[in-house]
């Protein structure tokens, strides 16, 4: 069976006509993410169960919803009272976080454009 799903409701049915059509126009494509946002389900788990492309979903997802620029919060430093040996002979790196995850240790004495340079191009691959 195409769509292989175990839950042939009214919504599956409805999908059935997107799902049959090789090209979605804007408007298609929105409700089968739509769907697909109700579903709870990774795009990979959701395109296996329509008979789909995970690649296609995660396409027009990155097509037709806006990027948004991170953002960035104002940093109070805040000083640690008394330095312990261990911390003053050797600083800690810095940890930053970024949106989906993803960590990045800097050293003391980093180069903050090479830092800049790195956090643009990992923030490009979606973490």
């Amino acid at each position: 069976m195409r769509f292989g799903s175990q839950r042939q409701n009214g919504a599956t049915r409805s999908l059935a006509p997107l799902i049959a059509n090789r090209y979605w126009r804007g408007v298609d494509a929105e409700r089968m993410l739509e769907a697909w946002r109700r579903s709870g389900q990774s795009a990979a788990a959701f395109a296996r169960e329509h008979g789909l492309s995970a690649a296609r979903l995660l396409r027009w997802r990155a097509r037709l919803e806006p990027t948004v620029a991170p953002a960035f919060h104002p940093v109070r430093v805040v000083g640690r009272g008394r330095p312990s040996p261990i911390t003053s002979a050797r600083p800690e790196p810095l940890e930053l976080e970024l949106r989906g995850g993803c960590r990045i240790r800097v050293p003391a004495g980093f180069d903050p454009a090479q830092l800049e340079e790195l956090g643009r191009t990992v923030e490009g691959w979606g973490c």
